[in-house]
């Protein structure tokens, strides 16, 4: 079992997507309309790492609290889009928190996590799975009777014990907490980079 391959960007161009995700909130709470790439000077130095089509993430952070966290799990768009279209998702449409008010930006914290491809795993026991997990701590993408979920790496920190991630994983995708055990789900697994605040 392989860990996937990793489309590395260089710490500036992860940077700058940080600091692209923190101006696409400040514009659209000062002027009501969604920041363009057209609006933006991309370093030439990066520009090809930033309109690469590949996946990301944005997490939002209050006060070390979460705040909201929604990406793509397939890379669908280039780089610097997909992290400007899941700040706005982050901030206003994660189900799970009320839409960010103007007020509170200065006191979120942003993560930006891009995504490797994601690849298939298939365990022969859950034995087999739990080694692979506690030796790695990869993203897990869970899917069973046409529901998923997903858990960034970073979860491993709060959730360091492998049935307990794999548990909530469960509850997250709207199955039981033994669902992983199921022969029936099948598991895709991804690195990140993650560059924050």
């Amino acid at each position: 079992m392989k860990m996937p391959k990793t489309i590395k960007i260089s710490k500036i161009a992860g940077d700058f997507l940080v600091k692209v995700s923190r101006m696409a909130l400040e514009k659209y709470f000062e002027t009501g309309k969604p920041l363009t790439l057209n609006q933006l000077d991309l370093p030439q130095d990066i520009k090809p790492e930033l309109l690469r089509k590949q996946a990301s993430f944005v997490t939002l952070k209050k006060h070390g609290n979460l705040r909201g966290c929604i990406g793509h799990l397939e890379p669908i768009m280039p780089l610097i889009e997909d992290v400007i279209a899941n700040s706005y998702a982050a901030a206003f449409n994660d189900p799970r928190f009320y839409p960010l008010l103007p007020n509170e930006l200065s006191e979120i914290q942003i993560e930006v996590s891009v995504l490797s491809p994601k690849v298939s795993v298939n365990f022969s026991s859950a034995k087999e799975l739990l080694e692979f997990l506690n030796k790695y701590k990869p993203g897990v993408v869970l899917s069973l009777y046409g529901r998923q979920a997903t858990f960034l790496p970073q979860v491993w920190e709060k959730l360091p014990n492998e049935q307990e991630f794999l548990a909530h994983l469960c509850l997250k995708a709207g199955h039981d907490i033994n669902c992983w055990q199921n022969p029936q789900t099948k598991f895709e697994i991804y690195t990140v980079q993650d560059f924050h605040e």
